[in-house]
């Protein structure tokens, strides 16, 4: 159960405290200086209360890995796959829920005796109402990439460690899970936010592109040898030729603020070009990336075209039936 914080520590005093503790010579960013602000006025937590991680029970932890289906067992050969990058650098690599709370958890052995003394196990929940400033719920409510560095963690337990994390987001632009690494490094390692970055797109788009049999994926990018890598703009779209779905690097490519801005366009204008070319394209065999004509803007694409690989479903659906992961 959530502890108030000590009547006679007032929000400056507290947040005073933090900021003398992270050392007044070091910058602190935006992102760390709003979650220690959460933390304090809205959830009310005391950083130097020593905290003992919460954790769901088993039932309910296996219901949660049950919801993101696919994602899980994409993310985890992913996971293994960073763990080999960064082998003997004493670090954990962590998926969580869009709650936060952890799913799957892997590491070097010798950062395991301290990744279970700090709770970065199965089950346990890493929110920042639960947990304050950390990578995987901070990350979580900033909806970004954020780096954790030691004092920057709201709690004085957590100091020891330097997490990065980045959020996983379905095609409609639903957080879906966080991907962190955590370890007690000293040195702030920008490097790794790239490499946990990059592997969250890669399961982000993985998962997209697994789990939407009822659509029609068009990937596209504006250099054809970037056409099927991390980098790929993916967009969704039914047999009228209606977005349904986009990763975030479409959104990037495309210059769209968010999923809101690109779902419900015709894909045919998005990618000026007609439907009739880009249906070619899904017919051919290899899936090559082939150049579109430019036309208005000049943009030139190079896209490939899988067609869905289900029959077309009923024009109502249940309520609150999901189209796609």
């Amino acid at each position: 159960m959530m502890r108030a914080r000590p009547a006679s520590h007032s929000s400056a005093d507290l947040i005073g405290s933090l900021v003398r503790r992270h050392g007044a010579e070091l910058p602190i960013s935006e992102i760390v200086r709003s979650s220690w602000s959460r933390c304090v006025n809205n959830y009310a937590l005391d950083p130097y209360e020593k905290r003992r991680p919460n954790s769901v029970d088993e039932a309910d932890l296996r219901a949660r890995c049950e919801r993101l289906g696919v994602l899980l067992d994409i993310a985890r050969i992913e996971m293994e796959a960073l763990g080999k990058l960064i082998k003997h650098s004493e670090y954990s690599i962590v998926l969580t829920d869009r709650d936060g709370v952890i799913l799957n958890c892997l590491g070097d052995s010798g950062f395991s005796a301290t990744a279970r003394r700090c709770g970065l196990r199965e089950g346990v929940m890493w929110s920042e109402r639960e947990m304050g400033t950390n990578g995987m719920g901070t990350c979580l409510t900033a909806r970004r990439p954020v780096m954790i560095h030691r004092t920057d963690h709201f709690f004085a337990q957590n100091t020891q460690l330097t997490c990065s994390a980045a959020p996983i987001f379905d095609m409609r632009g639903e957080l879906l899970a966080a991907l962190d690494i955590s370890g007690a490094s000293a040195n702030f390692q920008s490097h790794t936010l790239a490499l946990v970055d990059m592997a969250a797109q890669n399961v982000e788009n993985r998962t997209l592109l697994s789990a939407c049999k009822d659509f029609h994926l068009a990937r596209f990018h504006n250099c054809a040898e970037f056409v099927s890598t991390p980098g790929e703009g993916v967009l969704a779209f039914d047999d009228q030729g209606i977005i349904r779905g986009a990763n975030r690097a479409a959104l990037k490519l495309l210059g769209h603020r968010d999923h809101e801005s690109l779902c419900g366009q015709r894909v045919d204008g998005i990618l000026e070009t007609s439907l009739t070319v880009l249906m070619r394209l899904a017919g051919q065999r290899g899936y090559l990336a082939e150049p579109l004509s430019p036309k208005l803007s000049g943009r030139r694409w190079f896209a490939s075209v899988h067609a869905r690989v289900q029959p077309p479903r009923p024009a109502v659906a249940a309520p609150g039936a999901r189209e796609c992961v």
